[in-house]
């Protein structure tokens, strides 16, 4: 214990105390007043009464200290008794990172393993598993744009709402400027010092009023780091995937419109860097440089002191010993002391 809000309480202790005075003083007048009559229990011209037995005295005193602990230690919760602990404690997070995935249908593509959608999925839970320490948000997107996840510590709920992205959910285009003005306004209001957008995609700006490079523009301006990760090859590829809307299996070839030069433009824009994954091995060499892209968490730290209070400890304590009393009297003596 380190203090009490309430000290002046602890003169209600001193109550009981009192009682054994005025009963004296009170006493000691009658005394004066009148010479008092003996009234002896022993049996007349008989033996004396025994003295109480070692138990019974044990058993009576103690539940008079029993009555004075439990008295004293309300008086101690009533003062508001209180801990105080030191800790350090970190002030506002280091790094946030927004993840745009595209999840239009031709990221069923299987031109990479295990397919265009399913390689940015692995990049991204690469990432999460590899920082711990950083903030990680999801904007997901086809001809719509949701926000899947907004930036947070918790990386487990990223993982369960990352598992939840199937191609098609958001229809058939790509937003990519809706997508990547969603995840800026988040990281606007995030409580990171450090933020970056990471752009997933396989495609060109085809759906949605806003232009990518004017997003992009303006994150740069407002120190916001871009990625552009170009997913995909050019060229006639494999689809496989189950339409979200209708659950019937779509299979087939397909001629892709992959635009590297589209995305290069938009990594451009904004000062960003541009990887393209066209095979597992630039894949995992994405998957190194997303590791050690972003400044590790070096947060702020302050030394925080709190206050824990113990007065429920200490009433508790009280009900207890004053239970005990109470058990005592009225088991051994009936309730009569």
């Amino acid at each position: 214990m380190n203090g009490l809000e309430r000290p002046s309480i602890l003169l209600l202790v001193l109550l009981p105390l009192l009682w054994p005075v005025l009963q004296t003083l009170l006493t000691g007048r009658r005394r004066r007043k009148l010479p008092g009559l003996p009234l002896p229990l022993d049996v007349w011209r008989g033996n004396q009464m025994p003295d109480a037995s070692l138990p019974s005295r044990l058993a009576y005193y103690g539940s008079i200290l029993a009555s004075l602990a439990a008295w004293t230690l309300l008086g101690l919760a009533l003062a508001g008794p209180y801990r105080l602990q030191t800790s350090l404690q970190a002030v506002g997070r280091n790094t946030d990172v927004m993840f745009v995935i595209d999840i239009s249908p031709s990221m069923a593509a299987l031109d990479l393993r295990p397919s265009r959608l399913g390689a940015a999925l692995e990049l991204v839970r690469d990432y999460v598993a590899s920082r711990p320490d950083v903030a990680i948000g999801l904007t997901a997107f086809g001809a719509d744009v949701a926000l899947v996840c907004p930036p947070t510590p918790d990386h487990a709920a990223v993982l369960q709402r990352l598992d939840l992205l199937k191609p098609g959910q958001f229809g058939d285009g790509t937003a990519i400027g809706g997508a990547l003005a969603n995840a800026l306004a988040h990281l606007q209001v995030s409580a990171g010092r450090h933020k970056a957008l990471v752009l997933l995609s396989d495609g060109e700006d085809n759906v949605g009023r806003v232009h990518p490079a004017d997003v992009v523009a303006l994150a740069a301006e407002n120190g916001v780091s871009l990625a552009v990760f170009g997913l995909g090859t050019k060229g006639m590829v494999s689809v496989d995937y189950v339409d979200p809307f209708t659950g019937e299996r779509r299979r087939g070839n397909y001629q892709s419109d992959f635009d590297e030069a589209a995305l290069r433009a938009v990594a451009g824009a904004g000062a960003g860097y541009f990887a393209l994954a066209d095979s597992s091995g630039n894949l995992a060499s994405l998957q190194r440089w997303l590791r050690v892209s972003q400044p590790a968490a070096v947060a702020a730290v302050s030394q925080v002191t709190l206050r824990q209070s113990l007065a429920s400890g200490f009433f508790l304590l009280a009900c207890l010993l004053a239970l005990a009393a109470w058990l005592a009297r009225a088991v051994w003596f009936g309730g009569v002391v």
